[in-house]
């Protein structure tokens, strides 16, 4: 992770592709804004980042060896 997350996007700060950050919609859960989620996001400490993204991952993972859907 570079050394200011805030010049990456928030879909790859959070361990997931442009498309499925697209279709997901994460901000609308929390009832924010795309701009606002993506600020709390970006001020989100480097740690939290890396367990969102290892859990990302795991999710992946899950779905190709299963290939469930979605």
């Amino acid at each position: 992770m570079p050394d200011n997350p805030r010049l990456l996007p928030a879909w790859e700060l959070l361990g997931t592709t442009r498309q499925e950050y697209a279709q997901a919609k994460p901000w609308t859960a929390t009832r924010m804004s795309r701009a606002a989620y993506e600020t709390h996001i970006l001020d989100m400490p480097h740690e939290q980042l890396a367990e969102f993204r290892l859990v990302n991952h795991a999710e992946r993972l899950v779905r190709a060896v299963f290939q469930v859907g979605g």
